[in-house]
């Protein structure tokens, strides 16, 4: 009789990872349906079949095992430690994490550079200390404090919402199918004319994902069918009377509008051009619960998982005396309908 299959083995030939595949077994929300009914169908086709001994063991190794017995990891930011509370994104990441890390028998601990209590230069010597091998960095990147600290000792890998500048492993959210997802959608839809509004200097942090995973949509349309990207200021896109933003609407008429600005649905209100009326509006980045915007939500809890995910397989890689590998993880997200674009497909019919 031929072996059963492994997860592993339904991981290589479903193209995920072991832990995608290991949840979807489970049933667990985190994996998106359509990826998990993939898997499923997979794993009937090869005749896996789960080992109940081993699943009874990893659970009580999971709920018998004592904080005090769980090995530490740290999550590291340079946000005060209001902001990072109280900041969805980052509220919902940790807590992906958080979750994660107790799943795998490891304890979860945010620690702020912006701590003046605690001096960024000390900070590393503080969670060596406290046997801290691991560590999760998360942005501001740019804070001087980070370059303050030795992060030599430790196993860190970073996550962020947008792509890093590839110094240590990553996760992020898939900007470029973020806006492919979005595009297909806002066509089944009905609309035709799609355009792209970016906060100015937004698009160079992620790599140009958006404005040319957006070009490449556009690219099979006519020269005279395409709009170009508008990208704007904040200060602009709050602005009614922005000229550029007027301009822009006059001369392409666009139908519909992805954008990472959330308020610009505000501004063509009072604009006088209702979202979404006489206007779609489509979200890159809509925030996990937010039922108002359609758009793309980028799974930020999923996100945290992965990170973890990806922390404790670079720290079981370095016990073989290996040096930390780089890779970089892109997790896909979710479209969700909301009230801000409309079916004029099924109007013309």
């Amino acid at each position: 009789m031929p072996p059963s299959p492994t997860i592993r083995d339904i991981a290589l030939k479903a193209g995920v990872s072991r832990t995608t595949v290991s949840d979807a077994l489970r049933g667990r929300a985190s994996v998106a349906p359509d990826t998990k009914a993939k898997i499923l169908q997979i794993a009937a086709e090869m005749g896996y079949q789960r080992d109940a001994r081993v699943g009874e063991l990893m659970t009580y190794l999971r709920h018998h095992k004592t904080r005090q017995d769980r090995i530490p990891l740290a999550w590291v930011h340079a946000q005060s430690r209001d902001r990072f509370t109280h900041m969805a994104v980052w509220r919902e990441m940790f807590q992906g994490a958080e979750s994660r890390a107790t799943e795998l028998g490891y304890s979860l601990e945010a620690f702020s550079l912006d701590d003046r209590d605690i001096h960024a230069s000390r900070l590393s010597s503080i969670l060596y200390s406290r046997g801290i091998s691991g560590i999760v960095m998360s942005p501001p990147f740019d804070a001087p404090e980070w370059l303050e600290a030795d992060w030599s000792p430790f196993t860190c890998i970073q996550v962020s919402v947008d792509p890093l500048d590839h110094t240590y492993p990553s996760v992020a959210p898939d900007r470029r199918f973020a806006i492919q997802e979005i595009w297909n959608r806002l066509s089944a839809l009905g609309y035709e004319r799609i355009s792209l509004v970016l906060k100015t200097s937004a698009d160079h942090r992620v790599d140009d994902a958006f404005a040319s995973q957006y070009m490449w949509e556009s690219s099979p349309y006519s020269r005279d069918a395409h709009i170009p990207i508008l990208c704007l200021t904040k200060t602009e896109a709050l602005n009614p009377e922005c000229p550029r933003l007027r301009s822009w609407l006059s001369d392409h008429h666009p139908d519909v509008i992805i954008t990472n600005f959330g308020s610009l649905s505000l501004t063509l209100d009072q604009m006088g051009m209702s979202v979404p009326d006489h206007i779609g509006l489509a979200l890159t980045n809509i925030e996990e619960g937010n039922d108002y915007y359609s758009g793309v939500t980028q799974l930020n809890r999923v996100i945290g998982a992965n990170a973890i995910d990806l922390l404790t397989m670079q720290l079981n890689y370095r016990k073989g005396e290996h040096t930390q590998f780089l890779s970089s993880v892109r997790i896909k997200g979710m479209w969700r309908p909301g009230k801000t674009t409309v079916n004029l497909a099924a109007d013309k019919e």
